[in-house]
């Protein structure tokens, strides 16, 4: 799927001074598997990975997330093909400001959207933000760190809590591999 710069994402509440949008990479298989990954947001440097044709999928392959992802995925016998992929946040904002609150509170409902459309049968959401917003009554009474592997329903969608793969990428290879086998064992049981 092509990330292609709009001086207007498609969504009713684009972020102040979102200079380009991605819906997120939905592989060919992903309509059989119907496993939803979500992350926290992309940044510029998703773009520098491939400035001269603006592929989003391309240039998320390069980066540290789906670098980790992929590592993820290769472990539990998948590929991005298999799944479908995206941001809590869609859009790209001017020199990689933090999000408002608002604007993820936002965001959250175009999530709701993909969800309802796309039906997963489970999803594993990916970070302390994807966690905050997509759980904000947990996240009010149970801090991050304390629902890591916990499973939670999103929109009646069981729901894995996990690590940024960014932060999974930092630990040490036994610790990862827990955290693979955990996310592998989930996705087994949703096949």
């Amino acid at each position: 799927m092509a990330f292609k710069a709009k001086s207007k994402p498609p969504c009713p509440n684009p972020c102040k001074g979102a200079y380009a949008y991605s819906p997120g990479i939905r592989g060919g298989n992903s309509d059989l598997t119907k496993i939803l990954f979500v992350a926290n947001r992309a940044d510029r440097r998703i773009l520098q990975q491939s400035l001269f044709n603006n592929n989003y999928e391309e240039a998320l392959l390069k980066s540290q997330t789906g670098k980790i992802i992929n590592e993820i995925l290769d472990f539990c016998k998948l590929t991005f093909d298999d799944i479908y992929f995206t941001n809590l946040l869609k859009c790209l904002l001017l020199n990689d400001r933090a999000p408002t609150k608002k604007e993820y509170q936002n965001c959250v409902s175009q999530l709701e959207i993909q969800v309802n459309k796309f039906k997963p049968k489970g999803i594993v959401a990916f970070g302390g933000k994807v966690y905050e917003f997509m759980f904000p009554n947990y996240a009010n009474q149970i801090n991050f760190e304390n629902t890591i592997w916990s499973i939670l329903e999103y929109n009646r969608v069981p729901t894995l809590i996990s690590n940024h793969p960014c932060k999974l990428g930092s630990i040490i290879s036994k610790t990862k591999e827990v955290h693979y086998q955990v996310i592998a064992r989930f996705l087994k049981k949703k096949n």
